[in-house]
C-alpha cells in the first residue's frame, strides 16, 4: 500500500482506490510481517493497482515467492473508486505460508500506517493496524 514502496518496486503502476476483501483479517505472522488470514465477518482494507507483468515479477521478488516465504493467488476483492458503484474485481493477493502469529519487526507498522494513509483507508480501520504496533 505504501506509496513510497510501490514506486520503488513498481514504478509507472497506477493507483485506483482503497479496495476491500470480506472475511478475513489482518495478521503479523511469526516472522514479524504481514498476512491476511480468514475470519468470517472480518474485513481487510487495502489499495487497488493497476500493475504490469514486470511489476508483478518484482512484487514477487520482494514478497519472497521464490523463497517460499508467501504465495498469491487471486482473490474476489470491493472497490468503490471515486465517482464509482461498488464492485467485485479480481486482485492478486499475497499471503504468507506461516500463518502463526507474532510480533511485528520494528518500523514495520509504521510503514503499513503510511500506506494506510496513503491510500486513504477509512479512519475507522486504523485501529486495527494500531493494534498491531505494541502486540504481544
Amino acid at each position: 500500500m505504501n506509496f513510497a514502496h510501490m514506486e520503488q518496486y513498481c514504478p509507472g503502476a497506477e493507483f485506483l482506490g482503497r479496495a476491500l476483501i470480506r472475511d478475513f483479517q489482518f495478521w503479523i505472522y511469526s516472522d514479524g510481517y504481514a498476512t491476511i488470514v480468514p475470519k468470517v465477518g472480518e474485513i481487510v482494507w487495502g489499495g487497488f493497482w493497476i500493475i504490469n507483468k514486470q511489476h508483478l515479477a518484482e512484487l514477487d521478488k520482494y514478497e519472497g515467492v521464490p523463497q517460499g516465504c508467501y504465495y498469491r493467488e487471486v482473490c474476489k476483492v470491493s472497490t468503490c473508486f471515486e465517482n464509482e458503484s461498488e464492485l467485485v474485481r479480481d486482485a492478486w493477493i499475497y499471503f504468507s505460508t506461516d500463518t502463526v502469529r507474532g510480533t511485528t519487526r520494528p518500523g514495520y507498522m509504521e510503514s503499513v500506517l503510511e500506506g494506510a494513509c496513503d491510500c486513504g483507508l477509512p479512519e475507522g480501520y486504523f485501529p486495527v493496524l494500531e493494534s498491531w504496533l505494541a502486540s504481544p
